[in-house]
């Protein structure tokens, strides 16, 4: 079973993994950028469901 996450922001950067999504929520951060949001899709089969 998936859950459905919520797009919340204009701009979506999807990631594949734990590594990328904390470097990139990190990352933002640290630039000051807020207006985007960062998921975690966990691989192409949970991307397509």
């Amino acid at each position: 079973m998936s859950s459905k996450l919520k797009i919340s922001h204009n701009k979506l950067i999807l990631v594949e993994g734990a590594d990328a999504y904390w470097f990139l929520i990190w990352a933002l951060k640290a630039y000051s950028i807020e207006d985007v949001q960062v998921m975690d899709f966990k691989g192409n089969p949970d991307l397509f469901m």
